[in-house]
């Protein structure tokens, strides 16, 4: 009786496995979309894959839409195409709750022009990678190219990170046991603006490549 009530515990779980990996989605975009890309639709909330190929792109126009929108854990996002945002707190590409383990790599154009318009958002991120060997670049106030909130993330840019509003930092990392490397090109030209801002303790900054900021005020690295 203890060997058949096991046997169908097994199975009970690896029927759970089974049915969480086939609720894993991969979305590939090729072509010019015009809405927020998740967390719902297509389901950026888990376990989950959006692709933007270089023929494909997203573009939003209004405030608090942002290109790519994901929540939960292990999502990976890959843009080699270009996110377009023009609204007031419209990231490029957010990743938010309690995300962990989530990937970001764009190797393609991120743009905003709207205020508070992350090029990159992780919000209560953890174990995070974010990699730029692309192009990141936000023109309102507060605008930063990449901004992280969490703990243990790895940032590494070897493309390009330009901001030219008030206060935007090229990249703001709040929390600890970060490691941000660039081997790229971080510009600020706002008033203002650092090209990387760091906050909270045990961070890890590698820079083999440029920062510049040419605003009053401005400052390479703020740690």
């Amino acid at each position: 009786m203890r060997k058949l009530s096991l046997c169908v515990a097994l199975v009970a779980l690896s029927q759970v496995a089974i049915s969480r990996a086939a609720f894993a989605e991969t979305t590939v975009i090729n072509t010019g979309v015009t809405t927020t890309q998740g967390p719902s639709t297509p389901e950026l909330n888990g376990d989950d894959t959006l692709i933007i190929t270089n023929s494909g792109s997203i573009t939003t126009l209004n405030d608090l839409l942002d290109g790519v929108d994901t929540y939960g854990n292990n999502n990976t996002i890959i843009n080699s195409g270009s996110i377009t945002t023009s609204g007031v707190e419209a990231s490029g590409i957010k990743v938010r709750g309690d995300a962990n383990h989530n990937t970001i790599t764009n190797s393609g154009y991120i743009t905003t022009s709207g205020l508070r318009g992350y090029g990159v958002y992780a919000y209560r991120a953890s174990f995070d990678t974010i990699t730029n060997s692309g192009s990141i670049t936000t023109s309102r106030v507060d605008a930063y190219g990449v901004y992280v909130y969490g703990d243990s993330n790895t940032i590494t840019n070897s493309g390009s990170i330009t901001t030219s509003g008030v206060g935007a930092y090229g990249g703001f990392v709040n929390g600890k046991s970060n490691n941000i490397t660039n081997s790229g090109y971080i510009t600020t030209s706002g008033v203002a603006c650092a090209g990387c801002s760091v906050y909270v303790s045990s961070k890890i900054i590698t820079n083999s490549g440029s920062i510049t900021t040419s605003g009053v005020g401005g400052y390479g690295a703020y740690v």
